[in-house]
């Protein structure tokens, strides 16, 4: 059983070495969507597999449930205001799958040694991420490595998922290999993107954990780990500035490349449509109503969303779907802060901390990528709230996790 959970974990960053992952059921191969059917993964099967095996001996509680249903209702009614109801109803299956992937991490990480086996896994699929992006770059000399997702930024927002819970697990002691190698590999992975965002939010959500963790306790060993940052900061350094030389010299100067023109057809398609066009028909509805023409976006840009979760879900499901989207993101955040915090005398509780943090950063970071609304991103934020949610309940008594629900 462990080892079937170290795949769950790993599985997400081995999501491109396999060419049929998904079968569709039903769909549209060619709809301009983040989601074009009724599709089943290899991950799916593996965690219903899972849940079928597991004992039932031990009742959890499962937090969030509550946030996941409301997003999933607000997504569910946009439906009725799309152009295209059956692209809507993609979104909402691909939620309920990754509703099934929460559920089941949650209830199996009420269980440390499975919570171990996750992280473990999670660390060995950002393990086999570095050894492809390494390949990538100096083997077929890629300026901005993917990996094996889709393109770089992508594989940037993922690699939050996993660096910041193994370094809280550093700063509070954990002499394990993981906590030491995934942070390092992480940043390296960042600098082989020459994603600018992605490096730059990792070394601000690094900066905030390690101060989050300072506040609460301070000790020697976050001394330690305060200098060797420094160190590998120094020796990564110069190599991250060459990597930037290397994209500006091959791509020239970075451009908007439509981002804010964008968001503008955006906020027009909400001006005129505050009940939104539906889930998965931004691109479609964008185009054929003429929004992206009168908002200037260019024409290679004119096949995709806001570079914005936050604005391409206002246009799409409208100010209910943008409150919902607030309390499905900001629910598990503030939780896993507040009994992080609580907790100072439990190595869980740095765990809380460093899971909270890849939270925010993903949250900022999709202010400026539209891709969390894939299922691959959203299998990691599944098996982030999960672990939030088991570990707060290998924590607590269970009336404590049910209070919080």
């Amino acid at each position: 059983m462990p080892q079937a959970w170290m795949v769950v974990g790993a599985l997400p960053f081995l999501w491109g070495i396999f060419p049929k992952r998904e079968i569709a059921i039903m769909g549209i191969p060619e709809w301009p969507g983040f989601t074009q059917g009724f599709d089943v993964s290899l991950l799916d099967l593996l965690i219903v597999v899972l849940f079928l095996s597991a004992p039932r001996t031990k009742q959890v509680s499962l937090l969030f449930k509550f946030s996941f249903f409301i997003y999933i209702g607000a997504v569910f009614i946009s439906g009725f205001q799309a152009a295209n109801p059956t692209a809507t109803w993609y979104y909402v299956w691909q939620l309920l799958r990754i509703f099934m992937t929460f559920a089941v991490v949650a209830r199996a990480c009420a269980d440390p040694r499975l919570t171990t086996a996750l992280l473990k896994g999670l660390a060995f699929g950002l393990c086999f991420e570095a050894a492809i992006v390494g390949w990538q770059r100096f083997v077929t000399h890629y300026i901005q490595a993917p990996g094996t997702f889709e393109q770089q930024n992508m594989l940037g927002l993922a690699v939050h998922f996993a660096i910041f819970p193994f370094f809280a697990l550093l700063l509070a002691g954990e002499r394990k290999w993981p906590p030491v190698a995934v942070p390092i590999l992480g940043i390296m992975i960042d600098i082989f993107t020459a994603s600018r965002a992605a490096l730059g939010l990792a070394g601000a959500g690094f900066a905030l954990l390690f101060l989050l963790s300072a506040i609460r306790k301070w000790t020697s060993t976050k001394a330690r780990v305060l200098m060797a940052t420094v160190l590998v900061l120094a020796v990564l350094s110069p190599v991250a500035f060459r990597q930037f030389d290397l994209r500006m010299d091959v791509f020239g100067a970075a451009e908007d490349g439509g981002r804010a023109e964008l968001n503008n057809a955006a906020a027009a398609i909400l001006s005129d449509h505050p009940m939104g066009v539906g889930a998965n028909n931004f691109v479609v509805f964008a185009n054929v109503q003429g929004y992206y023409e009168r908002a200037g976006v260019s024409e290679k840009n004119r096949i995709t969303f806001p570079h914005n979760i936050y604005w391409t879900t206002l246009a799409e499901t409208g100010y209910i779907g943008f409150v919902a989207l607030m309390i499905f993101l900001g629910r598990p955040l503030f939780f896993a802060l507040r009994c992080g915090w609580r907790n100072r005398q439990d190595q869980r509780g740095d765990a809380l901390l460093g899971l909270a943090a890849s939270l925010l950063v993903v949250y900022v970071h999709s202010y400026f990528e539209w891709i969390f609304l894939k299922d691959q991103i959203q299998y990691l934020f599944a098996i982030n709230i999960g672990l939030i949610a088991g570990v707060a309940t290998q924590m607590k008594p269970l009336g404590y996790a049910q209070k919080a629900s």
